[in-house]
């Protein structure tokens, strides 16, 4: 009897040290996962002083401008891990020039990767950009080009930004290019971003695929509660020809990952190269590919896409031309016009959304859109009076068409 007092008493004594083992385990986790404290960015100098840690937490104290072509933060061996809280600040004039680079940092496998944070896998957030241009890439190179004002591929996180002001883009490569007003390629996430005004491209490229958020989004990436009313203007170049052009703008080409909860108002594209053999161009998407499943849902587009080039074209409000066979759409609100003009008369596509009727659920075009008599009209169409417009803010909350009636979710999102 007394042994088993005992060894009671010896129990609920390794309990206790267990329970304060764990307790104090517990507070040496939390303790080693506490957020560093910040490092105020005032100005160019302090900018660059990011590269010296790659992985810190900076905080945009103050709007600064660069006076001279920006040296890149991080390179293909030392990407940005870090974070970066902007506080609504801005940098002003961004020049890319692509012959005060070293090339050499920024290139994998013969492609070039070009922004601010070329190789982004940390948090970039509520950081604005104005007035940027490129220079000296109007020079034929035999590299591919990723290019975006962010980061040339992103594998973190964009959220909480805006852009205006983008200027000078001609691009021109024997091989292929991406551009996107954030990333020329996303793996990761943009969110909640902004892009204000037009802009006008001029190219040659092998595959030349331009969106006003992402060049190409590529497996498992995201395009979310993102507000465009910009226009893209695609014109010809003196270097040379585009063999196949890809415009949305969302993302020129998707072939992975989910685009969801966007709202595109008033965000037109126009093509007046005629130097192109192919063109594929979308509100949202230009062109769906490849085996990666792919998701488009809760997306508001109305605007304008017209081309006058003289080539086979697949003209859309929703998605160019589809070659992906795991794709699916849901509750998509499309308007606007489509126009094209083609001496040629070779191959025009238009359609509302080039998917198999099985792939499509709650997608309706306004009633008041025009498009040519041979426009394929699959979705179902519905009053521009059943539609309150001006519920739908890119950060009101997740909104849902269902039988022509717009119902929203609130959220947040965690900065």
């Amino acid at each position: 009897m007394i042994f088993k007092k005992i060894s009671k008493k010896i129990a609920i004594s390794l309990s206790a040290i267990l329970v304060a083992v764990a307790t104090v385990f517990t507070v040496a986790m939390l303790l080693s996962q506490k957020v560093p404290d910040p490092i105020y960015v005032n100005n160019e100098e302090d900018f660059y002083k990011i590269n010296d840690r790659l992985d810190g937490y900076f905080i945009i104290n103050k709007s600064f401008s660069f006076s001279s072509p920006v040296k890149p933060i991080g390179d293909k061996d030392h990407p940005f891990k870090g974070k970066i809280n902007g506080l609504s600040s801005i940098f002003y004039n961004i020049e890319f020039d692509y012959n005060e680079l070293d090339l050499d940092k920024y290139t994998v496998n013969g492609t070039t990767y070009i922004g601010l944070f070329p190789f982004n896998e940390g948090s970039i957030l509520k950081t604005n950009f104005y007035n940027v241009k490129y220079s000296n890439f109007s020079n034929s190179f035999d590299k591919n080009l990723n290019i975006g004002i962010v980061s040339g591929i992103n594998k973190g996180r964009i959220s909480g930004c805006r852009i205006y002001g983008l200027k000078e883009l001609e691009f021109n490569s024997s091989k292929n290019i991406n551009f996107g007003g954030y990333t020329g390629v996303n793996e990761g996430e943009i969110s909640k971003n902004d892009l204000v005004g037009h802009f006008n491209v001029k190219g040659s490229a092998s595959t030349f695929s331009i969106g006003e958020f992402a060049g190409e989004s590529q497996s498992n990436s995201i395009l979310e509660l993102c507000k465009s009313g910009g226009h893209i203007m695609v014109y010809e170049s003196e270097c040379g020809a585009i063999q196949n052009l890809n415009v949305g703008i969302g993302t020129g080409t998707l072939s992975g990952g989910k685009i969801n909860n966007n709202i595109f108002e008033n965000a037109s594209i126009t093509i007046y190269s005629k130097a192109v053999t192919n063109s594929n161009l979308g509100g949202i998407v230009g062109l769906t590919s490849g085996g990666s499943s792919i998701e488009i849902k809760n997306c508001y587009y109305k605007g304008n896409i017209s081309s006058f080039a003289n080539n086979e074209q697949h003209i859309s409000f929703s998605i160019g031309k589809n070659l992906s066979s795991k794709i699916s759409a849901k509750n998509l609100l499309l308007g606007g016009s489509l126009a094209t003009k083609n001496s040629k008369s070779l191959e025009i596509n238009y359609s509302d959304i080039p998917l198999a009727s099985e792939n499509i659920e709650n997608c309706y075009i306004l009633n008041d859109f025009t498009a040519p008599t041979t426009a394929k009209i699959v979705c179902k169409k519905i009053s521009i009076d059943e539609v309150t417009i001006s519920k739908m803010k890119w950060n009101d909350g997740i909104w849902i068409i269902s039988n022509g009636n717009i119902s929203f979710k609130e959220f947040t999102i965690d900065e």
